[in-house]
């Protein structure tokens, strides 16, 4: 029987720890500029709630909420860089650098996320502990096809302790198996629900070619909280930036005339629908799939079914060397699939090489107009937030 897991809770004292922006920012004809900016307490013009979120766009993601009624503009709203999204909901160039690991007494299980050198995806490392100068030791980097290095600049760390300081953001002590939480001041931690994920995949539609899983349709459902797979996502796929993982929390390998339909897909760690090698037919209709850290649906092949088959921009072959032969070479891809009126947003919260609908490798895999996704994408979690 597993140990359980021990909570520990880092109150913030009253004094020590000035108040963070809130995530919501309300306007009302009748407020104040010099107000708190909440719900009950709303400030007065755009303006003054464009100067907050400003200051709070890199703690968290910031929504401006205009209360009814006429809202006057005595100057022309100009929205620049500043109003940007940040890359990972903040970051620094210095995110383990050995003056700031300097104060990290064992960062062993944390992760160094960062942008690739061009801005092409992303890179994640898993830290394994400090060199004899104090610099970090890391491994991983294998989820991106062109590798170039690390973005100078937008880098990040998580799950480290000492980094620990802000309300929403927790560490787990996987050795001590314990979770340490800085909850955010509107929870009342004695009736949180604490929920743990353990698992990447929640369903799946596991068959073959010759002994496929048919005729099975999952109808009005909620499918959420499936574990991250980013240190998982080291295929690479043809010819591209890109690399994959293989798995989603509903993963299709091997079905035929099979469907996810009129259902919900929140807050899942990787690829919410992973469509893998050989199915048929396969329709994903009217779902809401949002927050997922990784693609919505993904549709990927067998590259050994592809004739002559190159994956990094780098590598060439001659004309002598090209398999001639019409067709693929076996039939271990997906075909005759459709994503339907489907709303898909705020993917690539944790992967940011990913999309909303992500096709490689597939006959006829499609996503007809009436149901194109808006390829939105939003930031991860706070930098010590798994």
């Amino acid at each position: 029987m597993p140990t359980p897991c021990r909570f520990c809770w880092l109150l913030c004292v009253l004094g020590l720890f000035a108040p963070l922006p809130a995530a919501e920012i309300h306007v009302a004809p009748a407020g104040d500029d010099a107000a708190a900016g909440t719900s009950a307490a709303p400030l007065r013009t755009v303006a003054a709630a464009q100067r907050a979120a400003r200051r709070g766009a890199d703690k968290e993601p910031v929504t401006v909420l205009l209360h009814a009624g006429t809202h006057y503009l005595p100057a022309t709203l100009v929205l620049t860089p500043e109003d940007s999204v940040r890359h990972f909901n903040g970051f620094a160039a210095d995110a383990f650098s050995p003056q700031r690991a300097a104060r990290w007494a064992d960062p062993r299980g944390g992760f160094i996320h960062a942008m690739h050198a061009h801005e092409w995806g992303d890179y994640h490392y898993v830290i394994t502990g400090k060199d004899a100068r104090g610099a970090p030791t890391y491994e991983g980097g294998w989820q991106n096809n062109r590798r170039m290095g690390m973005h100078a600049k937008y880098r990040m760390v998580e799950n480290v302790f000492e980094e620990l300081d802000a309300p929403g953001e927790w560490f787990h002590d996987a050795r001590s198996r314990t979770l340490y939480l800085y909850p955010p001041p509107q929870v009342d931690v004695a009736k949180a629900t604490i929920e743990v994920v353990g698992l990447r995949h929640l369903v799946e539609f596991r068959g073959s070619a010759t002994r496929p899983v048919r005729f099975v349709t999952l109808r009005g459902i909620t499918v959420r909280h499936a574990a991250r797979t980013f240190m998982d996502n080291r295929e690479p796929l043809l010819r591209s930036d890109w690399t994959t993982y293989r798995g989603g929390a509903v993963l299709f390998d091997g079905a035929e005339d099979c469907a996810l339909v009129d259902s919900v897909l929140d807050q899942l760690g990787g690829n919410a629908v992973f469509v893998n090698n050989y199915n048929r037919r396969v329709t994903i209709r009217g779902c809401h799939i949002v927050r997922a850290g990784a693609n919505g649906v993904a549709f990927v092949g067998d590259p050994a079914a592809v004739r002559s088959p190159l994956f990094e921009y780098n590598q060439r072959q001659s004309l002598k060397d090209i398999d001639p032969a019409p067709g693929p070479k076996s039939d271990n891809y997906p075909a005759d699939c459709v994503v339907e009126d489907c709303l898909i947003n705020e993917t690539g919260r944790v992967e940011k090489q990913t999309v909303p609908v992500q096709v490689s490798n597939n006959r006829a895999a499609s996503t007809p107009p009436a149901s194109r996704p808006t390829p939105c994408s939003s930031t991860p979690p706070p930098a010590t937030t798994a």
